[in-house]
């Protein structure tokens, strides 16, 4: 049965708007997308075409690699000093995120472990030896026997009488 009345109505209407700006916001990015790639994929052609001969060609795929290799060494040297300066800020007594700060927030962005699960491991064999564990921690879903098992079950009451 669908909620009627004006309040369901703006409801719908924000979803509804919100799916619209997501969905206006996947289309730039994917027309940026493809218009990058165009853009390089026509310097690569007008490298290729200028090398006249074999070892032409090789010399520009090696300046190539060697680039983009830099490229991944820079932005991995980034993420490491970012980290590093969160290291030295201090150790928190309390943690960052935690779960009811999580509870409160409706809808999650979306989420690639990879690059966390890289700059984690990364993290911890550079500053293992200074005796700094380093743990990440991703918003996940999980379904189990157990936890379903635990939440429906009442709590138990006390054995003692509690004393006004």
């Amino acid at each position: 049965m669908a909620k009627t009345g004006p309040w369901a109505e703006i409801q719908r209407e924000r979803a509804r708007q919100q799916r619209l700006r997501d969905q206006e916001f996947r289309a730039f990015r994917q027309a940026e997308e493809r218009a990058q790639h165009e853009r390089v994929k026509a310097q690569k052609a007008a490298a290729r075409k200028a090398a006249a001969d074999l070892t032409e060609a090789k010399r520009l795929y090696r300046e190539d690699r060697k680039a983009e290799a830099e490229e991944m060494s820079r932005t991995l040297q980034d993420q490491v000093t970012e980290l590093d300066g969160v290291l030295t800020a201090g150790i928190r007594t309390g943690p960052l995120i935690t779960f009811r700060s999580l509870k409160r927030q409706e809808t999650y962005p979306p989420f690639d472990a990879g690059p966390l699960v890289g700059l984690t491991k990364n993290a911890a064999l550079e500053y293992a030896a200074q005796g700094v564990r380093v743990n990440a921690v991703g918003p996940a879903s999980s379904s189990r026997r157990s936890l379903t098992r635990t939440s429906t079950r009442r709590p138990r009451r006390s054995s003692r009488a509690s004393t006004p």
